[in-house]
């Protein structure tokens, strides 16, 4: 677990360079991201994990499509799962950021993931009326088979 910001003082360089990270898509404005390269590129974790998730989680949600494709090209795993619910690909859902849906995909998202307590994408996205998504995860592979739990937290 990272240790928080207030607490930064206390850690070590690299531990301050994970927290930065992990919130970089709270710090980074979109169109800065080379600050992202330049931590990554000084050794810094690329999915530093805390109750947020890792950066991934963070620029998918926040729709920030090339601080996500720089975690991406570093690594970050495209299938890492926050409380066994949330997905990268979840969130670029929740956030309606089809660009970075297709980053998440490309780089072998599962767009099958079903959460224990949710729908798959594709199903929250026809519940939505999101069609451009709906055929974009159709394109993909998406398997309108699976349904998940009738209640969803995103739906």
């Amino acid at each position: 677990m990272a240790p928080s910001l207030h607490t930064a003082y206390e850690c070590s360089l690299e531990e301050v360079l994970c927290l930065i990270l992990n919130f970089c898509h709270l710090l980074v404005p979109p169109g800065h991201d080379e600050a992202v390269s330049l931590l990554l590129a000084n050794g810094v974790p690329v999915d530093p994990l805390n109750y947020r998730g890792t950066p991934l989680h963070g620029a998918a949600a926040m729709d920030q499509d090339q601080a996500l494709k720089i975690l991406l090209e570093h690594g970050a795993d495209p299938n890492r799962i926050l409380q066994h619910v949330l997905s990268p690909l979840t969130l670029a859902y929740c956030a309606r950021s089809l660009k970075c849906m297709k980053l998440l995909v490309e780089a072998d998202a599962d767009v099958n993931f079903n959460s224990p307590r949710g729908k798959p994408v594709l199903m929250m996205a026809v519940d939505n009326g999101l069609t451009d998504i709906v055929k974009y995860l159709l394109e993909v592979g998406a398997d309108p088979n699976i349904h998940g739990r009738e209640s969803s937290i995103f739906a």
